[in-house]
């Protein structure tokens, strides 16, 4: 099986380098120096990389102020509402320096349920928003979590997924 991240490694691993988190890794880390985070019991292991980091992505205490030079995640974001992933972006800025990188591949929502149905995979009951999208992230989120600069966006990645790289300013 091919992860996500295996998918969009050519076009993302360029924004990862320093010292870096790789949030829901599932066991195939983006780039090999990124440390992998992932929940205590992560629901997905699609590669032989060994977990450094457990916990809740909602939260880095164990982090200080302006520690990262970027966070990676994968078909993550999407099992948050809207509310939720505010809080989460607030978070993750908090602990990324100036300058630092949000880098992010997530499925859009109505054309992942249109791959489901037309390939006849399961669907993901952890999805939380019914229009999870690059254009809904960043109007229902990123422009209420301060100001970022967009490094990179493609909408319409592999089947179903949208890529972007924001920068903390």
């Amino acid at each position: 099986m091919t992860s996500e991240t295996e998918k969009s490694r050519a076009i993302l691993s360029p924004y990862c380098t320093g010292i870096g988190i790789d949030v829901g890794y599932g066991g195939n880390k983006v780039v090999p120096t990124a440390w992998a985070f992932d929940m205590p019991q992560p629901y997905t292991n699609v590669g032989d990389d060994r977990q450094q980091l457990r916990g809740d992505c909602r939260q880095f205490p164990f982090l200080c102020d302006n520690a990262l030079d970027y966070i990676y995640s994968s078909h993550v974001l999407e099992d948050f509402t809207y509310a939720e992933l505010e809080n989460i972006i607030n978070e993750w800025r908090r602990v990324l320096k100036t300058g630092g990188l949000i880098v992010t591949n997530c499925p859009d929502q109505k054309r992942f349920l249109a791959h489901c149905a037309a390939t006849g995979q399961g669907t993901n009951d952890a999805h939380k928003e019914h229009d999870f999208s690059l254009k809904n992230f960043k109007y229902n989120v990123l422009n209420k979590c301060g100001d970022w600069e967009v490094v990179y966006e493609q909408d319409n990645f592999d089947n179903y997924s949208w890529l972007q790289v924001i920068k903390k300013k």
